[in-house]
């Protein structure tokens, strides 16, 4: 079974912090196999309606300047609800395995790189989010986005209170709808919860006035039927909408509309996706230009690592296939110690991919 390496512990004592194992792993067993799943949007209510009844989660600590902590669902918590659902694919339980090509792609763990692109938005000059259009490619457990949503939901109830109300779309994909099932759902809801004024009322103190509250301990939520209606009319009284899609780059719907802000970390490391994942990235952007964050156009954000040991994918072979579909890319954070890690901004000359 291949194994990456790489990833964010999940701590005996139910905090997680990020740390590196830089012991080589071995080659995977088989290729990308031809038959991929297909691209399927999945409404929200669909994964709604397959909560447990309670999630045990554990605060995140991303080493980010400044430090940020996010809520997330624990790795046991999520494996265990597979074996009371009597999962079929005993991958994703048995924990063995980081990497089945077409089968699992990894995204119940959360990996390194995601940390490292946080730490880039936290650095944008940007503003303001709410109002713009978010696409994380390859989610797993979301943690970019999860940055976003709560930065997203601090501005939109400030807003709210003075009639100021502007679109937000997120939209998460990744290639396992059980992922989005077990931790990419779970880990917005408790992102709501730990950082919005309308989850106050189911706060064991129930004194939450605001949105500026301590880091998120480790704990359990009930998901009850007033929780989980209140977190769904929180989002159109908000005008968030959450979109969720699953399957293969390849399969993606021509008609995607473009995103202002477009996301994706850890997802580079097969070469044989590459092209479907760059084709991607093109065919959702706006027109884009070599000049500052904030002239229009798409923002394109990709976190890597330098080399994936025995897989063969990397930052070059992803430089690569950019470069070889007409696109240019440039380097907004690197870590050179170690196994290196960059965040890559990427872009097409005044061209929408389509």
């Amino acid at each position: 079974m291949f194994k990456f390496s790489f990833e964010v512990d999940d701590a005996e004592d139910g905090g997680s912090s990020l740390s590196l194992n830089t012991a080589p792993a071995p080659a995977p067993e088989s290729s990308v196999p031809s038959a991929l799943q297909p691209w399927t949007d999945i409404p929200l209510q669909d994964l709604i309606d397959l909560l447990p009844p309670a999630i045990s989660y554990s605060p995140l600590a991303l080493p980010t300047s400044p430090p940020t902590t996010l809520p997330r669902r624990d790795l046991f918590d999520a494996r265990f609800q597979l074996i009371n659902d009597d999962a079929e694919d005993e991958t994703f339980v048995s924990g063995e395995s980081d990497l089945i090509p077409g089968t699992y792609e990894g995204g119940l763990k959360s990996w390194e790189c995601a940390g490292d692109l946080v730490g880039v938005l936290q650095g944008l000059k940007r503003r303001k989010w709410r109002g713009r259009k978010v696409l994380e490619l390859g989610c797993g457990t979301a943690v970019p986005s999860l940055w976003v949503f709560k930065r997203v939901l601090e501005e939109a109830e400030a807003a709210a209170e003075h009639g100021d109300a502007q679109e937000t779309v997120l939209h998460l994909q990744d290639y396992n709808r059980q992922v989005l099932e077990l931790v990419t759902l779970p880990n917005l809801l408790l992102t709501w919860y730990h950082y919005s004024r309308s989850a106050s009322a189911f706060h064991p103190s129930g004194d939450r006035t605001s949105t500026t509250a301590p880091p998120p301990s480790s704990g359990e939520l009930e998901l009850s039927p007033a929780l989980l209606s209140a977190f769904l009319s929180t989002l159109p009284d908000l005008r968030i909408t959450l979109l969720f899609s699953s399957g293969a780059w390849s399969g993606a719907s021509s008609t995607l509309p473009p995103a202002d802000l477009i996301l994706t970390s850890e997802t580079v490391y097969s070469p044989a996706s590459l092209p479907s994942l760059v084709h991607l990235l093109h065919a959702a952007s706006h027109s884009n230009t070599d000049a500052g964050e904030e002239e229009e156009g798409t923002l394109v954000l990709v976190a890597a690592k330098v080399l994936y040991f025995g897989v063969g994918g990397g930052v070059r072979e992803f430089v690569e296939a950019v470069q070889g579909q007409g696109g240019w890319t440039r380097e907004v954070f690197s870590l050179d110690r170690g196994v290196g890690r960059k965040v890559l901004r990427v872009g097409w000359e005044a061209a929408t991919g389509r």
